[in-house]
């Protein structure tokens, strides 16, 4: 048996005896005394504190952070207090942990207990982040932030038990340890060791402040994108605390010493922390998207006041300003070219940037002039600060004028050379900035100094001062600022030109020590060409000739420094300038504008007799070389009759076209094309010698589009130059699409030159025009594609050169030819439709081109770049507005923005609703719509004023339509409508849109409408003119057809809802007020307009035109809107004011008929009223009807003539509201109402009914009742003879004055009514009239009534007024009419003979102002629909002659004879014939 291992035995022994220690422990312990077991305590407690290491315990802090738990972790501290425990509890477990170790560690010590918590946490920092005290990241690492926060959170709890030492520990910590920046910042963030502290103790030590200042400087600019928001937070922190600290508002006196020094101390580490940033080498500087911004640390995300803002940027400004100062300011003139805002280092730009956003403009100028008067200034920071303030401040350039003026002025007024010569450097490094920002130095100076109106130059004594400096910067000027000086010398006084020569000649010597010649300068030397004085002499001179003829073209004028330069500079003028612009070419048959130059030049003798003969020579070998072998066979042609060697000419003109770009080049693609339209413009002056026509045209041409009265041969001649010119442009566009590296101009520039060649064929070109006209507007639908791209392209470029051809002008358009012809293209049906789109679409192409090398290079973008060529304005706004209502139309709402890229859609949409079978090309030019569409080229055209598309030319444009040839179905065309006013809501106004406002898109929707409705009305021949006379597809009959009229009038009906959201949700007064009587303001703006485009002679007419049909449609919306769009809007006192003022004007003189309104518009008016009081109380709607109808007395007459019509509409809009009871005044109407007819009524007795008493001193509403009431009764039945007698009754039977207001009231009723219908038919009322007997009755029944027709006559406002003004004017007419077979009664009032005479007085003005238009709707005065003749006054003259006999004596004592005095000459013997018997 083998023997076990002694290690096996002692393994054993171990175990047995701690199995045997557990099975005894229970009874151990039962048996240790009170005393024993506490020691036992202790001894454990012992044995764990000698074990325990702080760094292990953050070590695990470490792990349960990264854990994420939050376990809670028992802890026995008998010495801690219940609050002491509760705040331990709070904290995380082991931070709990850290803070009673450290306790413990105090309390073992027995000593200084704050001192070593401090040391502890020391130690434990040191253990974090290494033992280095030299150097130190700005960043902690991951692992140290996560060690050192539950250590921060241990020291803030050991201060709150004052068991800590800040002052020992921040001494420790800057003497042991290198400080992260980070760290330092979380010290002072969350710690409680603030940063003054910490700058306190390191104020001795140069070392440390230098380490902090580069931290800063690290972290501003290096680090990663990651930790960014990390940086930004410690120097934002760092920053506005030192800031804070420097520069907040001293205390004086009472302020501590500490505290002074923290002040200097941090002023001095801020100046020491931006200089760091600003001589920061470029190499050290970090990527844009990594480093901070200052602005972004100080301003957006610091919490520092401006002032204090201000002053840390000021006093930077100064430091940079006088750091590392210039030597000798003489050195900067030479040296300041190469200090522009280019050639910065980014980071200093940026910092320059960011302070100039925290500083005002006026500051930044007050700093520079402060500049001046120092003695040591960096020159070259103070020039680069300026031009950054020059490019990065929109009014930098204002401010730096004022401040350079201000330097002049003084230093020429003190003769100090030194502020001069400062200014002098501030308008070169201005100038070299370009001039978008600033003039160039030559401009400047010419401007400053070369007129004699220049303050700056007006003594002897200023200017000596000026050319001592001039003469002072020779020696370090650059040849160009020195060839500025003496091209442009500043004015001199006859005193002081000798300093000037002087200068002059110096000036000349250092040009000749540079190697420089002031004679081969160039014409436009400008000093800012070439900083380095050095230039391309061959550019030079083409630049020179190319600004000379741009000036030439400009004034028509052989520019001034060309003649100067002829004269004093002639070596470079004939050296230089004269071969650079007498290049040999082909001359062009039309003289261009370098032909027209050269001929100037000519004829000013500027040009050598030998050079131009050489220059001639040349271009007439050029012609002759470039001829050789153009056409093949042209001796056969010479046999041909001219019309036929034109036609072989033209023949062969596209295919020699197409060879010529394919194997030219494109600069001389039209030097090539030249010749052969040579050769066909001669053979078309062969054509047409033959067949004579007006040889000169005038400036204005009249074409006569209707009935043109043209030769043949003209329109034969014009049909091949046309078809040719077709069909080049479908080679050279097929071209260009197979070949993309041909240029797009060189498929374009022939046809510049074959438009430019006709126009010397005056007597072709009114044929031209007419036939071009026809074929684009009348034939369009039946082209061929190649044909419509053609008439394209040829009316634009007629368009962009029309000021070589004389202005056409088509009879019924204002606009030029090509906006006229482009109007006429209509959209009424969809073949119509297709037709104008591919027009549109094929004129724009040819206006741009596809970049196929841009689209080859980014052939996964679906948006297609273009190159213009041709200029936005040569664009007809009507091309651009088609285009933009069809693309959306024809390809679908998916289609998207113009401007922006395509979306996915569906490419056969249309073809999907078209009702014809469409073919391939038509799809392509389809598709070609839509990338023009989406371009930045198409983006550009819409952005011009005149080229905008608003939704007014959308309405315009889609009630041409005719629904039953459109392509779109109704519920497609619905969405459609929707799909425009989503568009055309949120874009700017500024670009056509609404701006958001519902009420804007509402008002434009309403005008279009109401411009729709009275077009019918204009001339067939206007632009605007929309055909609604359609074919229907049906029957093949002409019918009318309304458009989209109803459809937009729903769309309106729905936009009206939206619009009393956006009221009700307005709160802004002044936007309330936008929306006060907004319909009536509609209305309001029309009418001026009418008024300023008529005048007077047609006003009224249109007038009453708007106001009509402006019912008619408000009457297809919601009543309630025409008082108001909101609730509150509708009651208040001035939509009431406004309403009542609408009725008693307008509606009365346009829409009146018998002392009333139509039943429709009183319906419309009253509907609304009604729903504007629906939500109000039954007292405060009463108030405000009464207070509408008194307002509006017509409205209340109306509704007595309808109230039977009325009365249920009414009871069905009141019986939801209240009661269900009338409002009062509508029963007052009732009530009124039931009187009249009792009164007509043969079985009712004659009385007042219950109830009438309340209105019984109205007499004005009992005459209407009473009036309306017989009016019914005359319709409707047979007239008893007995009616007059019952209403005289009636009358009588009221009592009191209210019988003769009563009286007078329906007498006037009834004889305005007479004169309404005299006026409006050819039959006159006959003398047995039942309204002549009521007349007469009431006059013979109260004579007093006659006292009516003076009042309304003399003082038309002396009466509320029922009827049109015009009416009004045949009062005096009626009146006699009115008393053919009059009983005697009557004739016995005293009052009658006045009024008579009265009458006849106004009845003779009446007819002497016959012959002119009167002022009732622009119609002449009439009587029975026929003018007031001869007759019919000698017939008012014999009836007043038989009655002034039967006149009572006392009408005769109480006549006026200033009356009498205008009467009729008879009338006037017949008086006083009378008056001698008396």
């Amino acid at each position: 048996m083998k023997r076990p291992s002694e290690g096996c035995i002692q393994g054993e022994r171990s175990k047995r005896r701690f199995e045997a220690l557990l099975a005894t422990r229970t009874s151990s312990a039962d048996q240790l005394s009170g005393n024993s077991r506490a020691l036992l305590n202790q001894a454990v407690f012992q044995l764990i504190d000698h074990h325990q290491d702080l760094n292990q315990l953050l070590k695990e802090a470490t792990v349960i952070h990264d854990r994420g738990s939050c376990g809670d972790v028992e802890t026995t501290q008998p010495e801690a207090t219940a609050e002491e425990t509760q705040e331990l509890h709070s904290l995380h477990p082991t931070v709990l942990s850290c803070v009673n170790y450290l306790k413990h560690s105090v309390a073992q010590d027995g000593s200084g207990t704050s001192h070593i918590s401090a040391r502890t946490c020391i130690e434990g920092l040191k253990a974090t982040l290494g033992a280095s005290k030299t150097s130190a990241d700005v960043l902690l690492t991951t692992e140290q932030r996560k060690r050192v926060q539950p250590l921060l959170a241990a020291v803030q709890t050991l201060q709150t038990d004052q068991s800590f030492s800040r002052s020992h520990f921040i001494k420790c910590l800057t003497t042991e340890v290198a400080l992260p920046l980070e760290l330092v910042w979380y010290l002072h963030q969350t710690a409680g060791i603030p940063l003054s502290s910490y700058l306190a103790c390191n104020i001795g030590k140069p070392s440390a402040m230098s380490a902090f200042v580069q931290s800063v400087v690290k972290a501003y600019f290096c680090g990663s994108r990651d930790d960014r928001l990390v940086r930004r937070d410690i120097l934002t922190g760092i920053f506005s605390t030192l800031i804070s600290y420097g520069y907040t508002e001293k205390r004086g006196k009472s302020e501590e010493t500490s505290a002074k020094g923290l002040r200097k101390a941090s002023v001095v580490l801020l100046d020491k922390m931006f200089m760091g940033l600003i001589s920061s080498e470029e190499s050290d500087v970090g990527d844009e998207d990594c480093r901070l911004k200052l602005g972004e640390v100080l301003h957006v995300h610091g919490n520092i006041s401006q002032d204090a803002l201000q002053q840390f940027c000021i006093r930077q400004l100064n430091a940079v300003f006088a750091h590392n100062s210039s030597p000798s300011v003489w050195e900067v003139i030479s040296a300041q070219s190469h200090w522009t805002y280019p050639g910065l280092p980014v980071h200093i730009r940026d910092l320059y940037t960011q302070m100039l956003a925290l500083l005002t403009p006026e500051e930044v100028t007050r700093q520079l002039e402060y500049v001046v008067d120092r003695d040591q200034v960096n020159w070259k920071a103070v020039l680069c600060f300026v031009s950054v303030f020059l490019i990065s401040c929109n009014s930098g350039s204002t401010y730096l004028k004022g401040l350079i003026d201000r330097l002049i002025s003084q230093s020429l007024e003190a003769n100090n050379c030194q502020h001069l010569l400062v200014a002098f450097l501030l308008v070169r490094q201005a100038g070299q900035e370009g001039p978008h920002v600033f003039p160039p130095y030559s401009q400047w100076f010419q401007s400053k100094f070369g007129g004699s109106s220049s303050p700056h130059v007006s003594g002897v004594r200023t200017f000596s001062c000026l050319m001592r400096l001039l003469s002072d910067m020779v020696p370090h000027e650059t040849p160009q600022c020195l060839k500025v000086h003496i091209l442009h010398p500043p004015h001199v006084l006859a005193r002081c030109r000798g300093q000037l020569s002087d200068y002059i000649t110096l000036a000349k010597t250092r040009l000749a020590d540079l190697g420089e010649s002031i004679e081969e300068s160039s014409i436009y030397e400008d000093g800012s060409a070439d900083r380095q004085g050095k230039t391309d002499r061959t550019l030079q001179a083409a630049h020179d000739v190319e600004r000379a003829m741009a000036q030439f073209e400009k004034t028509g004028k052989v520019p001034a420094n060309v003649i100067e330069a002829s004269i004093f500079r002639r070596p470079y003028y004939i050296g230089r300038f004269l071969p650079a612009l007498l290049v040999p070419r082909t001359l062009p048959d039309v003289p261009d504008l370098r032909m027209k130059f050269i001929d100037a030049l000519k004829r000013a003798e500027k040009i050598p007799g030998n050079m131009y003969t050489a220059y001639m020579e040349g271009c007439r070998r050029e012609a002759a070389q470039l001829l050789e072998g153009v056409f093949v066979g042209d001796e056969q042609e010479e046999l041909f009759e001219p019309l036929d060697q034109l036609r072989h000419s033209l023949d062969k003109f596209p295919a020699a076209v197409v060879t010529c770009i394919q194997n030219t080049s494109a600069t001389t693609v039209t030097d090539e094309v030249t010749p052969l339209l040579s050769v066909i413009s001669e053979r078309l002056t062969m054509v047409l010698e033959a067949h004579p026509g007006q040889s000169s045209l005038p400036e204005v041409v009249h074409l006569d589009i209707s009935h043109p009265q043209l030769d043949s041969s003209h329109l034969q001649v014009v049909d091949l130059l046309l078809n040719t010119f077709c069909k080049t442009v479908a080679g050279t566009s097929a071209l260009f699409t197979e070949k993309p590296d041909i240029t797009p101009s060189s498929t374009r520039d022939w046809a510049a030159q074959f438009v430019s060649m006709l126009s010397r064929h005056t007597v072709l070109l009114t044929a031209l025009h007419v036939r071009l006209w026809h074929l684009i507007s009348k034939e369009g639908p039946h082209l061929a594609l190649y044909h419509i791209h053609g008439l394209a392209a040829f009316l634009l470029h007629l368009g962009s050169l029309k000021t070589l051809f004389p202005k056409f002008q088509v009879p019924g358009y204002t606009s030029p030819y090509a906006v006229a012809l482009t109007s006429t293209l209509y959209c009424s049906t969809g073949r119509d439709m297709l037709y104008c789109l591919k027009f549109c679409t094929a004129f724009l192409e040819h206006a741009t081109c596809v970049d196929n090398r841009a689209t080859s290079s980014h052939a996964t973008d679906d948006k297609q770049s273009f190159i213009p060529l041709a200029k936005p304005r040569d664009i007809p706004p009507p091309i651009v507005h088609k285009f933009m209502y069809l693309v959306p139309r024809l390809l679908g709402n998916d289609v998207g923005l113009p401007g922006t890229k395509p979306v996915t859609m569906d490419t056969q949409y249309f073809f999907k609703r078209a009702s014809d079978e469409l073919k391939d090309e038509d799809q392509q030019l389809l598709m070609a719509a839509a990338q023009i569409y989406h371009s930045d080229f198409f983006r550009q055209i819409l952005d011009r004023e005149e080229q905008k598309f608003s939704l007014r030319d959308w309405v315009r444009f889609e009630l041409q339509v005719n629904p039953l040839q459109d392509y779109l179905s109704q519920m497609a065309r619905h969405d459609y409508h929707r799909w425009v006013l989503q568009y055309f809501l949120p874009l700017p106004v500024q670009e056509g849109g609404c701006g958001g406002s519902h009420t804007l898109a509402a008002q434009d929707i309403i005008c279009s409408l109401l411009d729709n409705i009275n077009r019918p009305h204009t001339s067939d021949t206007s632009e605007d003119h929309v055909h609604t006379r359609q074919v229907c597809q049906h029957c093949e009959k002409t019918v009318q057809s309304a458009g989209c009229f109803s459809e937009l009038t729903c769309l309106l009906q729905e936009l009206f809802l939206l619009l009393s959201l956006e009221q009700t949700t307005c709160q802004s007064e002044s936007r309330a007020k936008s929306h006060d009587n907004w319909l009536l303001g509609i209305l309001g703006n029309r009418l001026r307009q009418v008024g300023h485009e008529c005048g007077d002679s047609n006003r009224l007419l249109l007038e009453e035109q708007e106001t009509c049909n402006f019912m008619r449609l408000c009457m297809s919306l919601p009543a309630e809107y025409l008082y108001g769009v909101s609730s509150q809007e509708r009651l208040s006192a001035k939509a009431l004011s406004a309403v009542a003022e609408f009725i008693n004007t307008l509606l009365r003189n346009h829409m009146g008929q018998s002392s009333c309104f139509p039943f429709d518009v009183t319906s419309y008016l009253l509907r609304g009223a009604l729903t504007a009081v629906a939500t109000q109380s039954v007292s405060d709607g009463d108030w405000w009807l009464g207070q509408l109808l008194a307002a509006s007395p017509l409205l209340e007459a109306s509704l007595l003539a309808w109230w039977g019509k009325l009365q249920p509409l009414v009871s069905h809009l009141c019986s939801g509201c209240g009661a269900g009871q009338l409002p009062a005044p509508l029963k007052n109407i009732s009530v009124l109402t039931q009187w009249a007819a009792g009164v007509n009524s043969d079985s009712t007795n004659v009385g007042v009914a219950p109830g009438v008493s309340n209105v019984s001193s109205e007499a004005r509403l009992l005459a209407a009742a009473l009036f309306h009431g017989l009016n019914t009764r005359y319709r409707t039945q047979s007239v008893q003879p007995a009616s007059s007698v019952r209403v005289i009754k009636a009358i009588q039977a009221l009592g009191g004055p209210v019988g003769p207001g009563v009286a007078s009231s329906l007498l006037l009723m009834v004889m305005l009514h007479l004169s309404m219908v005299d006026f409006t038919s050819q039959k006159s009322q006959s003398a047995g009239s039942p309204w002549v007997k009521l007349a007469q009755s009431l006059m013979n029944a109260y004579p007093e009534s006659l006292e009516v027709f003076t009042e309304i006559t003399e003082n038309p406002t002396a009466m509320l007024r029922l009827y049109p003004d015009r009416l009004y004017q045949l009062l005096p007419v009626m009146f006699f009419r009115s008393l053919v077979a009059c009983p005697v009664d009557i004739l016995q009032d005293h009052r009658f003979l006045s009024t008579a005479l009265h009458m006849h007085v106004k009845v003779t003005g009446l007819y002497q102002s016959a012959g002119g238009e009167e002022g009732w709707g622009g119609t002449k005065a009439t009587y029975g629909g026929q003018l007031l003749t001869l007759d019919l006054m000698g017939q008012i003259t014999r009836i007043l002659m038989h009655c002034i006999p039967q006149c009572s004596v006392e009408s005769f004592q109480q006549l006026d004879m200033d009356i009498l005095s205008q009467c009729d000459p008879d009338v006037q013997h017949q008086v006083k014939k009378r008056l001698s018997f008396i």
